[in-house]
């Protein structure tokens, strides 16, 4: 899929990011606050941006030439990173989007910072997830903790894919 690409976050990204705090099913399957106000989303957008953690990479997924994502990556410091996404336009969930997203991403984390294991994380009640991670070469490796996953209680599977 060519028309996807990655690219840093800004803050002009906001608009796109409300658009999806509106929509309650990325909402419930990413675990973001449902009804956040604007003000709130518009603090916590400005804190991702301008103030991330010195381990966390946060890119926007675009498609099409629109921001539709984003893919974190969250560097351990011994050739790993934990690898997180979202799609947030719920209607483009399927489509190849995470998957193109989450290959490219390793790609580069590869060339650029010589990531060579990459680790992720999924809920047992989310089987999107699941089969997202075992299509781009993930292996599950355990099973876990639990969280709350759309408002109940879920087993956490744990996921690694290394590139030798």
């Amino acid at each position: 899929m060519s028309d996807i690409s990655l690219r840093t976050i800004d803050l002009a990204d906001y608009e796109t990011v409300w658009t999806w705090s509106l929509d309650r099913e990325f909402c419930l399957a990413n675990g973001w606050t449902t009804d956040l106000s604007s003000d709130a989303l518009c603090d916590w957008w400005r804190r991702c941006v301008e103030h991330p953690p010195d381990n966390l990479l946060r890119f926007g997924i675009v498609y099409r030439r629109r921001m539709v994502g984003y893919v974190d990556l969250v560097f351990m410091g011994d050739g790993s990173a934990e690898l997180g996404i979202a799609i947030g336009e719920s209607g483009l969930w399927g489509r190849g989007i995470g998957s193109e997203a989450i290959r490219c991403t390793m790609r580069c984390a590869q060339s650029t910072k010589g990531i060579t294991v990459f680790t992720a994380e999924t809920h047992e009640a989310n089987p999107r997830a699941q089969a997202l991670l075992r299509g781009t070469g993930f292996r599950e490796t355990g099973r876990s903790g639990q969280e709350r996953y759309r408002g109940e209680w879920s087993s956490l599977i744990q996921y690694r894919c290394a590139f030798n």
